[in-house]
């Protein structure tokens, strides 16, 4: 389980239920970043992840931290029940560092770097995007 939830560990490509594809980017925005749920599909819309204090919520989905890992995430909706699984998706080509894959939070570093965006991983989140 994950004892704190960071921004670093939701960024990637992930398949969850049913097989669909989606990755969670870091996207630069003129108040700060924030993490968006960009689904595979084109013509699906994409979304903002926020971070509500305590845990992060996508689509009315809230993380759930004890049953989550930096591989697999397990989201819960309080209002419907529903649950969802995300599981981390590994490629041949990513990125490799000394023989080892390169860690979330150094290629997040890596991407607002590029950006030239420092990466606050709780305030980054904390605003609502229109997708």
């Amino acid at each position: 389980p994950m004892a704190a939830p960071q921004a670093a560990v939701l960024i990637g490509t992930w398949e969850r239920d049913g097989g669909r594809e989606h990755t969670v980017v870091l996207t630069p925005g003129p108040a700060g970043s924030f993490l968006e749920f960009r689904p595979a599909e084109p013509t699906k819309r994409r979304i903002p992840i926020d971070f509500d204090g305590n845990t992060w919520v996508v689509n009315g989905f809230h993380l759930d931290t004890e049953g989550s890992s930096s591989e697999v995430l397990l989201w819960r909706n309080p209002g419907t029940g529903a649950e969802r699984r995300w599981e981390r998706q590994r490629f041949g080509n990513a990125a490799v560092d000394d023989g080892k894959l390169i860690s979330s939070t150094r290629a997040v570093g890596g991407v607002a770097h590029t950006n030239r965006e420092d990466v606050d991983e709780h305030r980054c989140a904390a605003r609502a995007a229109t997708p």
